[in-house]
């Protein structure tokens, strides 16, 4: 059971620019963004050209990086098992496991709504 936090004022704050939200969706696909302020959301899958590199990348390019990991009502257990190993495998050592949102349920939405409009 985790410690019930008594001060939440002495928790430490992260910066928003080294912020990246990973969502599990459905359909092995990866969705994410950076920060958390009126965020575009992007794609990828979980090949290892797709999120490894995606995730390498940004471990090198953004010091100190945070990733949130969202499991969407949709996941696989499987694709959580695998962004954790991809979490070790990138070097990221920094990052917590959370609920999705009803904002982020939105954004997906949204831009699936937008694919669906852009592919034939």
């Amino acid at each position: 059971m985790p410690e019930e936090v008594i001060n939440k004022s002495s928790q430490p704050s992260i910066n928003v620019k080294k912020v990246l939200t990973l969502v599990l969706g459905a359909m092995d696909k990866l969705y994410w963004y950076g920060g958390y302020k009126n965020p575009p959301l992007a794609v990828t899958d979980f090949s290892s050209g797709g999120v490894r590199k995606f995730l390498i990348e940004k471990q090198v390019s953004i010091k100190g990086l945070y990733v949130f990991i969202k499991p969407s009502a949709q996941f696989r257990y499987q694709n959580m098992v695998h962004i954790l190993d991809e979490m070790v495998i990138a070097g990221i050592t920094r990052y917590s496991m959370v609920e999705a949102t009803k904002e982020d349920a939105k954004l997906i939405k949204d831009l699936n709504v937008i694919s669906e409009v852009i592919l034939p």
